[in-house]
């Protein structure tokens, strides 16, 4: 849309003058000024101009550009800026990470890398692309993402890749809504409830979720030479960074030694020998056919599908950490460290203000009965 509105020039009101004037010398490159006796006049004038502009978009080459093609030619732009002195180099290191994750995410199964610009709807961006960019990312992180991928978008406007941001009135929502996030619990029948309208393959990754309380990118990374099923344990030493590789857990915390329940090592050993009993300690233990980890994408399809087809609200896959936790306070309600250490928390007052409130519910109610039955 063309950025234009009419302006009233009183000295040729003065004169009798048509003085609406419409000045497109700042949107093209032989604008000119025309000029009309009403206001009305001048506005459809411009709509005029913004439906020829359009057409002459559309037949453009860029109206055509993949979000592939469009990345290429934005980071030659912000490249540009930042090398001519006009950005920082956080500006230029922000946009080349953002609007990398951006084209990873997907739509429909599709990479969003070989969508074409003007496919890309707002209903898109917040039914399907917010969910995937919300998945293990605080809310600072989201918004700085939108933040980038909206320049991008702009960019995308001037090159007449498109008319409109699709993130213009998508709500912006992130893993933690506050400093002071704390976890809702999950009923066991829900979890249950889930896990049976998956295949078999995603409800044992389920399971293992469920009963170790990985993260995503952490079980993303996992190889078989982290398990060590003899002993039932397994230990977590690395994590997949949001597609930017391989690296360390989130924290120097998040390097632990988790105990594994024996069902989970008797199904371990069963997937072990159906994978050809694996003899590379790095081979993935969950993993594409082609033997590369999975998408963050692929789990959120997976977990959404089956809370659709289970009748219940969806959740995501990592609040299948937060029911491990749930477990977890059960069994240790008196031992923090040890919730701690097998969650792999930076410090316990994390665990505390995440997990705290439901120890202190159960202590309140504990308390209210005995007082009751003192009384009574």
């Amino acid at each position: 849309m063309l950025n234009i509105t009419p302006n009233h020039i009183k000295s040729r009101a003065k004169l009798n003058k048509a003085a609406w004037c419409v000045d497109t010398r700042s949107v093209f490159a032989d604008g000119s000024r025309s000029f009309y006796a009403a206001k009305e006049d001048a506005l459809q004038a411009i709509k005029k101009l913004d439906r020829e502009a359009s057409i002459d978009a559309r037949t453009s080459t860029s109206w055509k550009w993949t979000f592939a093609e469009l990345r290429k030619e934005y980071m030659k732009r912000v490249e540009a800026d930042f090398n001519g002195g006009n950005k920082s180099k956080t500006f230029y290191v922000d946009k080349e990470r953002h609007s990398r994750q951006f084209l990873d995410f997907e739509i429909e199964g599709k990479p969003v890398a070989d969508m074409r610009v003007s496919d890309m709807t707002m209903g898109m961006m917040d039914l399907d692309i917010m969910d995937q960019m919300a998945e293990g990312r605080s809310e600072k992180t989201v918004e700085n993402m939108c933040g980038s991928i909206a320049h991008m978008f702009i960019y995308s406007i001037k090159r007449g890749c498109r008319e409109t941001n699709p993130l213009d009135g998508v709500e912006r929502r992130g893993e933690f809504a506050s400093e002071e996030f704390k976890a809702e619990q999950i009923a066991t029948h829900v979890i249950d409830a889930i896990m049976a309208e998956m295949s078999p393959e995603w409800a044992l990754e389920m399971r293992f979720a469920c009963t170790t309380g990985l993260r995503q990118g952490e079980q993303r990374a996992l190889t078989w030479g982290c398990l060590d099923l003899d002993n039932s344990k397994m230990k977590v030493t690395r994590a997949v960074k949001h597609r930017a590789g391989i690296g360390d857990p989130k924290s120097y915390s998040g390097k632990r030694t988790i105990a594994l329940t024996r069902d989970m090592v008797q199904s371990l050993k069963e997937l072990y020998i159906r994978k050809g009993r694996p003899n590379d300690p790095t081979e993935l233990v969950f993993r594409t056919k082609n033997g590369n980890e999975k998408s963050p994408s692929k789990y959120l399809k997976a977990i959404h599908k089956a809370c659709d087809a289970a009748g219940v609200e969806r959740i995501r896959w990592h609040d299948l950490r937060h029911y491990y936790a749930s477990k977890l306070l059960m069994l240790f309600p008196d031992d923090l460290y040890r919730v701690k250490s097998y969650m792999g928390h930076a410090t316990i007052a994390i665990t505390q203000s995440t997990y705290g409130h439901w120890l202190e519910d159960e202590g309140e109610d504990t308390e209210a009965v005995d007082k009751l039955s003192a009384a009574f």
